[in-house]
């Protein structure tokens, strides 16, 4: 049975096949095997974005990313994702961010989030905090048996 994914970028950097950002390469990889497999990809990602599935562009400040600039890009975000919650069947939501907790849904829908980055740039209180039906992926073993105290 396939699956509908809505993939949710960093909301700072597009996600292209040319995009140096590794968590944006794995998200650029996973929506690419996720249409060749029959499943339906839908990619919430920064305006001029490049994807294989469906791709919900945002637009995003292209000043001087400063405290009102992330926050507004954090915004259109968490907007864009329950307008794509209520417009599709989306079975997964797959975070991608580092301020993931900013825009996680809300609601009872299953949300993957992987943690692209050292654990220690991750606000440690956001990984404790457990929303149902919310699991965080680890990237490397290493990564995974960090010590979060």
């Amino acid at each position: 049975m396939p699956l509908t994914v809505l993939s949710v970028a960093y909301p700072l950097a597009k996600v292209s096949p040319g995009t140096a950002g590794g968590a944006e390469q794995v998200l650029h990889t996973m929506d690419k095997a996720l249409v060749h497999h029959g499943h339906r990809s839908i990619v919430l990602a920064a305006a001029g974005s490049r994807c294989h599935g469906l791709l919900i562009p945002v637009r995003v400040s292209d000043a001087e990313l400063d405290f009102r600039a992330k926050r507004q890009a954090r915004e259109s975000f968490r907007h864009a994702i329950h307008r794509a919650l209520s417009e599709f069947n989306v079975d997964v939501v797959h975070m991608h961010g580092l301020d993931f907790h900013e825009y996680l849904p809300d609601g009872d829908i299953p949300v993957v989030v992987t943690l692209h980055l050292p654990l220690a740039w991750y606000d440690v209180s956001h990984l404790r905090k457990r929303r149902d039906n919310t699991a965080l992926v680890a990237v490397s073993g290493s990564q995974a048996n960090t010590d979060m105290r």
